[in-house]
């Protein structure tokens, strides 16, 4: 086994990993884009919490893909939940 075999953590890197594909986000859940819900593309505005209500309501819907358009968004720490992670 090579050191490329394994994070910096001493932790096996898993074959999926290594794959380099695309990710069809279609088959992945409704898709809630930041600007729908009134996120704006503007970095001198925070919006943590509009972009964590976007989150809470995939969230709670059941999950989903949450689509950042290209831009420049000023946000803080936000918080994924189970529902997004394992959508």
């Amino acid at each position: 086994m090579k050191s490329q075999d394994k994070f910096p953590d001493g932790t096996l890197i898993p074959k999926w990993f290594k794959e380099n594909k695309p990710t069809d986000i279609n088959k992945l859940g409704k898709k809630y884009i930041l600007t729908d819900f009134g996120v704006k593309n503007d970095s001198t505005v925070l919006q943590t919490k509009q972009v964590q209500s976007v989150i809470d309501e995939a969230a709670k819907n059941g999950g989903g893909v949450i689509i950042v358009p290209k831009g420049t968004f000023l946000i803080s720490s936000v918080f994924l939940s189970r529902e997004l992670i394992y959508t």
